[in-house]
């Protein structure tokens, strides 16, 4: 009979175990989704208010943007002009890169100017943006290029 109780008892912390696990397991699965969500909805909100802000003098050089070869296109004056509109948006927020996509996938902006004139037609990120799904995924870097320097 003791032997019947001690077996019962290591299978039910056996079973209470697994189930904690699992809980666990489940429960930061969905937190993680509700934090991606909400940042999601966070940078829709931002790209937004920057497209309304600066897409009224800055469209035509967009849609334009792909005429130009890259190294023409990186020193054009419409770069410098984004930049100091851009500058006061991002003031006091937690952007750390801003990118501008012309419809063909073309880099057309980044405050990493090294990107620009990049054909990023190919990147499923690029896809679903431009179709108008947004997207965001938690990954990790070692270094990343930012506006203010490297992080």
């Amino acid at each position: 009979m003791l032997n019947i109780l001690r077996y019962s008892q290591i299978i039910a912390l056996a079973v209470l175990v697994a189930v904690v696990a699992t809980l666990s397991l489940l429960y930061r699965g969905l937190v993680v989704e509700s934090l991606v969500q909400s940042e999601t909805d966070a940078n829709v909100a931002f790209t937004k208010s920057f497209a309304n802000a600066i897409w009224p003098r800055h469209a035509s050089f967009v849609r334009k943007a792909r005429l130009l070869r890259r190294a023409e296109l990186a020193a054009r004056p419409e770069i410098a002009a984004l930049e100091r509109e851009l500058r006061p948006l991002v003031n006091g927020l937690n952007v750390v890169k801003v990118k501008i996509y012309d419809l063909n996938g073309l880099t057309v902006f980044s405050t990493d100017a090294r990107q620009i004139g990049e054909d990023k037609s190919s990147n499923p990120g690029f896809r679903r943006a431009r179709d108008g799904y947004p997207a965001s995924e938690i990954t990790y870097r070692d270094k990343f290029a930012a506006w203010e320097g490297e992080l």
